[in-house]
């Protein structure tokens, strides 16, 4: 069996997938253009084979465009077996927040934790 490792980056999140033998399989970079950045903090594998990863993002265009809800919100990220964007979706409100570690459940749904500042949006 194929062992796969997963590398998340500040500013910008980027991941690459390792084979068995040390070589890239695929290469994928994900976030927008702030002063801030895009975080991932936790990724693991979904039952169908692709991956779900979140941490937190400012950036409020490229791939996150329109989902700024305030400074930092939390990301949240389902991909393909190719490092394709299956969905993306933040959670926030006018403060920070980030998201620490996800998990998959048995059921298939993800069980997310973060902190959060914020007393108004999500």
């Amino acid at each position: 069996m194929i062992s796969r490792l997963l590398y998340l980056m500040i500013v910008g999140v980027l991941l690459f997938t390792v084979d068995g033998l040390g070589q890239n399989t695929w290469v994928k970079t994900y976030g927008g253009q702030s002063s801030g950045g895009d975080w991932g903090q936790s990724i693991t594998t979904t039952l169908d084979g692709g991956y779900v990863l979140t941490g937190y993002t400012s950036s409020n265009n490229g791939d996150f465009s329109g989902m700024n809800k305030g400074k930092y919100d939390i990301l949240v990220m389902k991909l393909n077996q190719n490092g394709d964007t299956v969905w993306k979706k933040t959670f926030g409100g006018s403060q920070n927040e980030s998201g620490d570690s996800i998990k998959t459940t048995t059921d298939g749904g993800y069980l997310l934790t973060g902190v959060t500042s914020s007393n108004d949006g999500e």
